[in-house]
């Protein structure tokens, strides 16, 4: 940070944050960041931090994931099941088919028809509309239920994210399971950690094997370190370009 070419602000809990690690941040209509991290969920207004920690009405530190709604619904995802805010107010999501206190959810996001997907470490994608439920699991053709992410591209064909079975996309009319061995140290896709759509295509962020660029032609591998060993956190659109943030080797 002492050398670096942006405007770079640094806090750890020495400078009064709560926690030493974060996993995802969102931002409100108030411009308040909602940042998940060890101690629990953290609001920041720019002046303070105000930390929701452990109850039982909240019973889980470990938040995976973070998303506003076009209801400016504040979704978690933990790993002990998946909840929201509302109004400064805390609600979890229950249903009969599923053990939601229970339920490991790895990665919470809204589509553009504002449908809520959770991508579930043993019960498959879960897609909620309104007050119905649709899952995707082993039981309409996906190889396994570990489902760590999910995404719509612009086309509405779904793609979900499988831990060592590669990506299953599902079209109107079928569903395709891509899975290959690309160079660097890992065989084959281990998991999909983000996805995002441009012009030329879809981009991939695989953990431990660089990253993608599936275009219509063909599929291309990326690295930044030389080895296709990158793991790739996360991946974000900007007008330059993508941000990648990256284990190791930085933003």
């Amino acid at each position: 940070r002492d050398n670096a070419d942006f405007n770079v602000n640094y806090t750890d809990k020495q400078h009064g944050f709560a926690g030493t690690s974060t996993s995802d941040f969102a931002e409100d209509d108030a411009h308040n960041i909602w940042i998940a991290s060890e101690p629990g969920l953290i609001k920041y207004d720019g002046y303070h931090y105000y930390r929701y920690g452990q109850t039982k009405q909240f019973p889980a530190n470990e938040i995976n994931s973070l998303v506003f709604d076009g209801q400016k619904r504040l979704w978690i995802a933990t790993a002990k099941g998946l909840y929201y805010m509302q109004h400064d107010s805390l609600y979890a999501v229950s249903g009969r088919d599923i053990d939601f206190p229970n339920l490991y959810c790895f990665k919470v996001q809204e589509d553009k028809q504002h449908r809520i997907w959770v991508s579930t470490k043993q019960n498959g994608a879960i897609c909620i509309i309104q007050n119905k439920m649709q899952v995707y699991d082993t039981r309409c053709g996906l190889p396994n239920n570990y489902a760590f992410n999910t995404f719509i591209d612009k086309h509405n064909n779904i793609y979900i994210a499988l831990w060592n079975s590669g990506i299953v996309i599902i079209q109107p009319d079928k569903m395709l399971n891509m899975f290959a061995s690309m160079d660097g140290p890992t065989v084959g896709i281990s998991i999909i950690r983000s996805f995002v759509e441009d012009e030329k295509g879809i981009w991939m962020g695989p953990y431990t094997n660089g990253f993608l660029s599936m275009q219509p032609q063909d599929t291309i591998q990326y690295t930044i370190n030389g080895r296709y060993s990158d793991r790739i956190f996360d991946m974000k659109k900007a007008p330059n370009g993508l941000w990648l943030s990256i284990y190791g080797w930085g933003l």
